[in-house]
């Protein structure tokens, strides 16, 4: 499951405990989210849409809108926002409309970009998971900036800052009780920049000879990057986990947390790692820098800089008293993105908008 699906999976949970009637509709598949919210009571459905702009699928998601005595109507990401909004707008939907952006250049064609501008005339409100998402939104959906509100997706804190120690997990992965390990938790995909990490290994290496980097995650270009580590000898350095559901152990065993992302909305990782304790190495793009407060809970880079990053990795390895000071101030910093407060923002837009709304 991915982190925005994990981010609905707890947020509507906690909606409905408070009082909120919940209703949910995937348009492609079910998934491993459908069982989980079942299980907390909510109702989810099925309409399967062949494409965005899909007519039948479009009806049936129509139908379902008008059967249900609904006031918000509120759809993540694009391939969900379009048909979400149409849908709404042909059954005359008396509720709120709201569309979730949750990354930086989200649109992949002009195509796109016209159509959901075209189509946010016919929202409430857009929401973005940083103010620089907003900013995107505002700018090139050319949408009104009191029509563009900022949610931060939240996490458990406790789940990553309470967590006991698992005797043996690091002889498991092969790191040595005096090795300095340096963690990436991230899909392999492009966006998330591990060659930079591979590419500037070396001069780490150099400097820290018993560094470790543990690489979790998985994805289509890890045969890549695993080919990468070879070329250049390192693979006593590299430890590739695959897909883990024990982050929050990995991330207690780690010293510096890495994520050095050509674009990112709201980095969930970052705030999990500073909840963990970890100084945190980032790229200054997108919602980084609203995440991570350089040189105060960790320190922000470009995403073209190898020999950025391996300073960055020397200087916190060599500085023991830095990193503690980084580590205290980013658990402090990561209160500020809980799940608690993302239900409360969220619960907060609603009766905001819902009041503008049906009292004119």
């Amino acid at each position: 499951m991915g982190g925005i699906e994990r981010r609905i999976a707890e947020l509507l949970p906690a909606l409905k405990e408070r009082g909120h009637h919940i209703e949910v509709v995937c348009l492609r598949e079910y998934g491993p989210l459908a069982e989980e919210l079942r299980s907390a009571g909510i109702r989810v459905e099925l309409i399967p849409l062949k494409s965005r702009l899909h007519p039948a699928g479009i009806r049936k998601l129509a139908q379902y809108i008008r059967e249900g005595n609904f006031d918000v109507l509120h759809s993540h990401m694009y391939r969900s926002n379009v048909p979400a909004t149409i849908a709404g707008k042909l059954v005359r939907f008396k509720g709120i409309i709201l569309a979730q952006i949750h990354n930086i250049d989200t649109w992949e064609t002009r195509r796109q970009l016209w159509m959901d501008r075209f189509l946010s005339r016919w929202r409430d409100g857009l929401i973005a998971v940083s103010e620089q998402v907003r900013q995107e939104i505002i700018q090139r959906l050319r949408v009104p900036p009191e029509k563009c509100f900022v949610i931060y997706n939240g996490i458990q804190i406790e789940k990553y800052r309470d967590v006991k120690p698992v005797e043996g997990i690091r002889e498991s992965l092969g790191i040595l009780p005096d090795d300095f390990v340096v963690i990436m938790v991230a899909r392999m995909v492009a966006q998330k920049n591990h060659r930079l990490v591979i590419d500037s290994a070396p001069e780490i290496i150099k400097s820290v000879p018993k560094v470790k980097f543990l690489f979790v995650g998985d994805g289509r270009l890890r045969p890549e990057l695993q080919e990468q580590v070879r070329a250049k000898g390192l693979e006593r350095h590299f430890i590739f986990t695959g897909t883990r559901t024990d982050i929050p152990q990995l991330l207690k065993i780690s010293d510096v947390f890495v994520l050095p992302s050509f674009k990112e909305g709201f980095s969930n990782a970052i705030v999990e790692a500073m909840a963990a304790g970890l100084p945190v190495i980032a790229s200054r793009v997108g919602g980084n820098a609203e995440a991570v407060i350089d040189g105060s809970t960790g320190i922000l880079i470009s995403p073209y800089d190898s020999s950025a990053l391996a300073n960055a990795v020397i200087r916190l390895a060599k500085d023991t008293s830095l990193r503690q000071r980084m580590s205290s101030a980013g658990s402090k910093r990561a209160e500020n993105f809980s799940i608690s407060e993302m239900v409360r923002r969220t619960e907060s837009l609603y009766y905001q908008l819902c009041r503008e709304k049906f009292t004119k």
